[in-house]
């Protein structure tokens, strides 16, 4: 048999590759395990145009100025009303900042979320401040810093320099520890719940791609190597999977094939550790 270079499938052989594939792999047939629905795009996240989103979830919207701490009011999504530019800012918003203090006028949530996403801003830039380079990291830990940063402004989040150096070290499961550790973990119940469950699910995540490996997989008949593949995978399960699949594929553009089934059971699959190129190969042995 002659390698030839891959040509395009359509649909139909395409999905009939997939079906066979896993089905040698895995020992499963159509009938035995029907295709499951593809999942849905992943869309981009922009953390700085999310934050306020991410942020209000956590800020429930309080239309009437509230006792947020002993020292501080607040009102809508946990706008600090002792800023500096609290009364600039709400009298540009067409309100009385004395009434609002005295709990005589109320906010709209719209206003509060105009409030809301000049401060998510403010928070962003000091959680780069806080961690310069935070920007390199996924959305989710940006928007976590930034939300701490919104939630307890930046003169403390300055304090929390062991979970910015595990951050720095791509360390999410001690930046977690470091979290649950502080005495703001305790005070904001599920927000920091979430927060650390987060960074411990990025962990895991982190790991199973850095526990891929390179496998080559040699299909033979008797002695006799036929192909070899060189694949990237989680286990030899995954790479056997892929490697199954590829050879598949390449049948299929093979004139005058017969069953491809019966040309796969004729192979014994061996699976060891091996050198992946920095494409996907077929070796004709």
């Amino acid at each position: 048999m002659k390698l030839q270079n891959l040509h395009e499938l359509n649909l139909r052989q395409a999905a009939q590759i997939g079906l066979l594939g896993a089905s040698l792999a895995t020992g499963t047939t159509k009938s035995q395990e029907p295709e499951k629905p593809r999942k849905p795009p992943i869309e981009r996240i922009e953390p700085k145009e999310e934050l306020p989103n991410f942020i209000a979830k956590w800020e429930k919207f309080e239309p009437k100025a509230y006792q947020d701490t002993p020292s501080n009011l607040s009102i809508g999504y946990g706008f600090n009303l002792s800023n500096p530019d609290a009364k600039e800012r709400l009298t540009k918003l067409g309100l009385n900042p004395e009434k609002i203090i005295t709990g005589k006028q109320t906010i709209t949530n719209q206003q509060a979320l105009q409030l809301l996403k000049s401060d998510a801003e403010r928070s962003y830039n000091e959680a780069i401040k806080f961690c310069p380079n935070l920007k390199s990291q996924p959305p989710i830990i940006q928007m976590i810093v930034a939300d701490i940063a919104y939630n307890i402004g930046e003169p403390r989040l300055t304090k929390f320099t062991k979970f910015k150096d595990a951050l720095n070290n791509n360390d999410f499961t001690k930046a977690a520890q470091e979290l649950k550790n502080s005495k703001w973990y305790n005070q904001v119940g599920n927000r920091g719940k979430h927060h650390v469950n987060e960074l411990l699910k990025l962990q895991k995540t982190v790991k199973e791609e850095n526990e891929h490996k390179a496998y080559k997989i040699t299909f033979t008949i008797g002695n006799r190597p036929q192909y070899a593949i060189g694949t990237i995978a989680i286990n030899p399960k995954k790479a056997k999977m892929n490697a199954v699949y590829r050879l598949t594929k390449y049948l299929y553009t093979v004139p005058n094939r017969t069953n491809i089934q019966t040309i796969l059971n004729r192979f014994t699959i061996i699976i060891e550790p091996g050198d992946y190129e920095t494409k996907p190969h077929f070796k004709l042995k």
